[in-house]
């Protein structure tokens, strides 16, 4: 067995670790030596949920003898699973467990613990074919019961755990859904929301909403709805289509039609600060997300269809994912492309723990829409990478459940479009085995 460690280019990664034991020679003196820790050779590349059996697991001192009866605790991350989570190792040092990868094409790793200290192994997985979303809750029931033809566009839970969707339409408004797939109003007074779409709530309780309706970003703080911000100086906002709340309060807005990206004071709705996208290269900003690294993500869609903007076909492949640093004297620091011509729609964004990020893009065919796509791009950055798609509904938005609704299961806001007829509204998951990141 190999014991030491491949070259950075490999699409593995050993990780060995060396650990001292203090052992007493026969005159009694203390003489160190060192363990080593190291895993056994696997597969540059395996496909999501492959089961890797008899992954071997070596330990030896540091004058080759083998390490007899070493125990190690086995934890995975990337979900999939190992068997057993413990393993000692047998007269030749080495012990062994069966690895099954997770689904998602992100890295997947184990962990291994024990008294003297700990090592660990990475595996690439590429896109398994058996993701797939399932509607939960019973959200349609409940907006057809209210009247509205409008759609779902997103979500969003509370610092409690509450996961609260809105619809557009007749009776436009918030609900919140259980944890068992109940759904209830949540009643509002003061200004009426008309068509929201963008959600996000600050570390305190108040939701932000973007909405389309009203021309708007909204805030709703004790079932009180007051507009926050309509304008930058004299320049109306268009179509608010996202929302996002930095750590310290700041709210971020995207206008879709107007191309920018605006920082919103949460209290008094100055515009702090923005930023133009050209909708004939870049798309207009839509999704938008503050990463774990302090930065602005955002995903863009092409503008023809929903802004009017002639500067673009209206299939072109504009849609992209950026990055933008936040602070300094302007407010944002320069764009960042991270991914270009994706699709044509860009939507939802969302960090999982281990700061792999999900993006939601379609795509077209003819003059409709093909498929909605989930995208992963790895935290040691890179291409994104598809996780999962759907065809006959389309995605809107997507967060990791908190408390009671699985931390490692994804939530889909569905959303209904004429391009896709028959589109479903509401809400959908799916169990990946990733937990999600914190609320900033």
């Amino acid at each position: 067995m190999n014991r030491h460690l491949q070259s950075a280019s490999s699409s593995i990664l050993f990780l060995t670790s060396l650990f001292l034991l203090h052992a007493c020679g026969d005159d009694g003196g203390g003489e160190a030596r060192t363990l080593e820790v190291a895993f056994g050779e696997l597969p540059a590349r395996a496909a999501g949920r492959t089961v890797l059996g008899e992954v071997a697991l070596e330990a030896r001192w540091s004058d080759g003898a083998a390490a007899v009866g070493v125990s190690f605790d086995l934890e995975v991350v990337g979900g999939g699973g190992v068997t057993p989570a413990r393993v000692t190792t047998d007269g030749a040092g080495v012990a062994r467990f069966s690895w099954t990868l997770g689904a998602l094409p992100i890295a997947n790793r184990v962990e291994a613990t024990g008294e003297l200290g700990a090592a660990a192994i990475e595996v690439v997985v590429d896109p398994a074919a058996s993701i797939e979303s399932a509607p939960f809750g019973a959200v349609e029931a409940f907006i057809a019961a209210r009247g509205s033809d409008g759609s779902t566009e997103d979500l969003a839970f509370s610092p409690g755990g509450t996961l609260v969707m809105a619809h557009g339409g007749a009776g436009a408004g918030l609900f919140e859904v259980g944890a068992d797939g109940a759904v209830s109003a949540l009643e509002t007074r003061g200004e009426a929301l008309v068509n929201p779409l963008g959600l996000a709530f600050d570390q305190g309780g108040a939701l932000f909403v973007a909405d389309g309706g009203n021309r708007a970003v909204m805030k709703v703080v004790g079932g009180v709805v007051s507009r926050l911000a309509d304008r930058d100086g004299v320049e109306a906002f268009l179509m608010p289509n996202d929302v996002a709340v930095g750590p310290d309060g700041t709210v971020y807005l995207s206008d879709t039609c107007t191309g920018k990206v605006y920082a919103v004071h949460p209290q008094s709705g100055e515009i702090l600060a923005r930023i133009a996208f050209d909708p004939a290269t870049e798309g207009g900003p839509n999704g938008v997300v503050v990463g774990p690294d302090g930065a602005l993500w955002m995903t863009s869609e092409n503008t023809a269809l929903f802004c009017g903007h002639d500067s673009v076909a209206l299939t072109a492949s504009v849609a992209g994912l950026f990055r933008i640093p936040l602070g300094g004297d302007a407010g944002f620091g320069p764009k960042e492309v991270i991914a270009s011509a994706v699709g044509v729609f860009g939507d939802g964004l969302a960090f999982d723990a281990h700061d792999n990020l999900y993006a939601i893009f379609d795509t077209v065919s003819g003059l409709a829409l093909d498929e909605s796509i989930v995208f992963v791009r790895p935290s040691g950055g890179g291409p994104l990478v598809r996780a999962w798609g759907a065809r006959g509904k389309v995605y809107a938005n997507l967060a990791f459940g908190r408390g009671a609704f699985g931390a490692s299961t994804i939530y889909l806001a569905m959303l209904r479009v004429a391009l896709v007829p028959g589109s479903p509204r509401g809400l959908e998951r799916v169990e990946v085995g990733v937990e999600g990141a914190p609320l900033l």
